[in-house]
């Protein structure tokens, strides 16, 4: 025994995340979590603001069931309790349970005997016998094995912790909970604790009472980062300016941003970066490196394909609720109209919802129905499956309504500059923008920080957005951070080239004012706009880059334009 005490010694010390180079203390690297007295899927408004601690957890005499999404937390509670008994004397002198005895179930998944796995675990010896049916029983000494189990138990005041429910085959998953719901009826002075994820839990257990770890409050993330890093608040100030600083409330997120932090001295700059490294880790490097194989049920539904459905499916759904939580019957419309394309079958919109969630975690089961787990995540998806589609069917209600994934979309897309002139050039979308989507637009491509590849189109488009949209202060502010762009300022002096100025005295004002004479060459899959204007200071700029030839209008030749030893442009 005093060898499996120290077993679970060294196990509970130490934490190590994907991507981690090396473990960390679990004593000073983790904060102690909140419990949900009821998961998010039955919660109601009784039960919305209570939640327990672990020390109430530890004292209390209730067997329960702990829930949480991918990365929440759960087997890193299991060793702060397991700690918590053995080390802290706040707990351990209450005298109430002496001593925890674990079980990862994820390595003793094949075995059909959850008495057997106990038993093991803690060193009783047993034997087999078979019944005058020939089927087989244990025994250990004069007792069944079950009843040795259950006196040792009561005996020595132990915590029974099962880690990983979800992480065992379906059948043996069953056979594991009704052996668990049986054994709680008999623990008089022992208890025990079981972690599954979320989406991997959908029945009652008996004896049980369910809790779910609640996402971390902004000052557990702080209290987390301050562990970790010798600068937190740089980090918290860099993170508060990013648009996934929603993905700061789950330990395994939050943990992904500070090992990046701490290995770069800052995080990504573009966003999109996070984004496809957290979404892969989530569908699938989080089980890959602890040995697990979730296989789906569904002939090819790998996580490539998983995230292919998600981006399709989050597109549609942000069109059709606009928000983050959708209902079963928005849920089964939306599948309805995608399900052929990955050959999955018409009727199992819920079943193939459940298993992304039990999965991945990127959709949870709420109250109304379901919900994307995070909004940056449901933003990028959207923009996956926009920049995949030529056409989309959808693109002027995104203008309108949902701006956010169409910057998205402009920074991931294979050519940012196109993309970008594409929903200003093309007048259906430019002309379903309004003033407060359009600003919207231009914040969070400021945050996305694409990297724009020099082209006449966003020049053109650059130009138009000033020409028409520019006398509101607020977009002409949003507007500068384009203008800083030296591929932009390219941009603006290869789209120059198709222009010429009406009159020379034009240049004397605050903004120069084209006309359009020359039509673009046919490459260029855009109506242009024949009217356009720049600012004064911007065109200086863009001169100071590179030397533009212009036309006058009533002239066969070329002109140079220049900036003069005063500052002033002038035509040469």
């Amino acid at each position: 025994m005093e060898d499996y005490i120290g077993d679970v010694l060294r196990w509970s010390s130490r934490i190590q995340f994907f991507g981690m180079p090396e473990a960390e203390d679990t004593d000073t690297a983790t904060v102690g979590l909140r419990l949900g007295a009821q998961p998010r899927r039955f919660r109601g408004s009784r039960h919305a603001g209570i939640t327990l601690g672990e020390t109430e957890i530890l004292i209390s005499s209730k067997h329960y069931v702990i829930l949480g999404d991918p990365g929440s937390g759960k087997t890193t509670t299991l060793k702060r309790l397991a700690r918590a008994v053995m080390l802290n004397e706040s707990v351990a002198d209450s005298d109430i349970y002496r001593h925890p005895v674990v079980v990862l179930l994820r390595d003793h998944a094949s075995t059909l005997n959850p008495d057997c796995v106990v038993a093991d675990v803690v060193g009783i010896p047993y034997h087999v016998r078979e019944t005058k049916e020939g089927k087989p029983y244990y025994v250990s000494g004069k007792q069944q094995l079950r009843h040795r189990i259950v006196n040792f138990l009561n005996a020595s005041n132990a915590i029974l912790m099962l880690d990983g429910l979800d992480e065992i085959p379906e059948g043996t998953r069953r056979l594991y909970e009704k052996w668990a719901s049986d054994l709680s009826f008999r623990l008089s002075e022992s208890k025990i604790l079981i972690t599954s994820r979320t989406g991997d839990f959908s029945r009652h257990l008996d004896g049980f009472d369910i809790l779910e770890l609640c996402p971390l409050a902004p000052e557990q993330a702080r209290e987390i980062a301050k562990r970790w890093l010798t600068n937190p608040d740089d980090f918290l100030f860099a993170l508060r300016n990013l648009p996934y600083q929603d993905l700061a409330d789950r330990p395994l997120l939050l943990s992904q941003l500070i090992v990046l932090y701490r290995r770069e001295g800052a995080l990504p700059e573009q966003p999109s970066h996070v984004y496809r490294r957290l979404l892969r880790l989530l569908l699938e490097d989080w089980d890959k490196e602890r040995g697990i194989d979730r296989s789906s049920r569904y002939a090819g539904f790998d996580p490539d394909r998983k995230a292919d459905f998600l981006a399709a499916l989050s597109y549609r759904l942000s069109y059709r609720v606009n928000h983050s939580s959708f209902t079963l019957q928005d849920l089964v419309v939306v599948y309805g109209r995608i399900h052929r394309l990955f050959g999955l079958p018409e009727s199992e919109a819920t079943a193939v919802a459940e298993e992304i969630a039990s999965h991945s975690g990127l959709i949870n089961a709420a109250a109304s129905g379901f919900e994307f787990s995070h909004l940056s995540f449901q933003e990028y998806l959207c923009a996956c499956h926009l920049v995949r589609g030529p056409f989309p069917e959808h693109l002027e209600s995104y203008v309108a309504d949902r701006p956010g994934p169409l910057a998205v979309a402009v920074a991931i897309s294979s050519s940012p500059g196109s993309w970008f002139a594409g929903l200003i050039l093309k007048e259906n979308s430019f002309r379903a923008f309004t003033r407060e989507s359009f600003s919207s637009f231009f914040s969070r491509l400021q945050l996305e920080r694409p990297i724009f590849d020099p082209s006449p189109e966003l020049g053109f488009a650059v130009m138009r957005i000033y020409h028409e949209m520019g006398g509101d202060r607020e977009i002409r502010r949003t507007l500068h951070f384009m203008f800083k762009d030296e591929s932009v300022l390219e941009s603006i002096a290869r789209a120059l080239q198709f222009y010429v100025v009406p009159s020379i005295e034009i240049l004397g004002a605050s903004e120069f004012l084209l006309n359009a004479e020359v039509q673009p060459p046919s490459r260029l899959d855009y109506t242009m706009p024949s009217r356009v204007s720049i600012p004064e200071e911007v065109l200086k700029e863009v001169f100071r880059l590179r030397q533009v030839n212009l036309r006058v209008i009533g002239t066969t030749q070329s002109h140079n334009l220049r900036i003069d030893e005063e500052g002033n442009l002038t035509i040469e």
